[in-house]
């Protein structure tokens, strides 16, 4: 359960910066959430192919409501703008996941698989559901978010 806490606790934060506008941090931490349900995704998919099949939703696979997120936030910035908020919240999101993947490492592989399968399960698992649930039913709340980011 511990990884659980680690990624909802770090996806809910990102790092501000006085050289960086307040809207580019809001808009940081809005896709960070996004680009670790990607990472996280993708490591868990290595160990088990099986695992990416899932998830998804009305509006795709986990790679797809990461990209619905991604143009969300990047509409209306300037390309500079953008590759801010991209990097930001892809250096967070990476932190993260590296963070828990260290977690996960043992000293032999068959029980480093163990907890990778366990950390897929009990920690991954209700990350993405909670993310894609969060873009399928809080639309409003997420739009009220990014105008107010985009309006500061």
């Amino acid at each position: 359960m511990r990884f659980a806490s680690l990624l909802l606790g770090i996806a809910g934060s990102a790092p501000a910066s006085a050289a960086v506008a307040r809207d580019l941090d809001a808009l940081t931490r809005l896709l960070v959430p996004a680009d670790l349900a990607l990472m996280v995704s993708n490591a868990c998919t290595a160990t088990d192919p099986s695992f990416s099949h899932e998830f998804g939703g009305p509006h795709g696979t986990v790679p797809e409501y990461a990209q619905r997120v991604k143009d969300a936030v990047s509409d209306s910035l300037t390309p500079e703008q953008v590759q801010i908020v991209l990097h930001q919240a892809a250096d967070v999101a990476r932190a993260a996941a590296m963070r828990a993947l260290r977690a996960a490492t043992a000293s032999n592989d068959a029980e480093e698989e163990a907890r990778m399968h366990e950390w897929c399960a009990t920690a991954v698992k209700p990350f993405i559901q909670a993310f894609v649930r969060a873009q399928d039913e809080n639309t409003e709340n997420f739009s009220r978010q990014l105008k107010h980011a985009k309006s500061d």
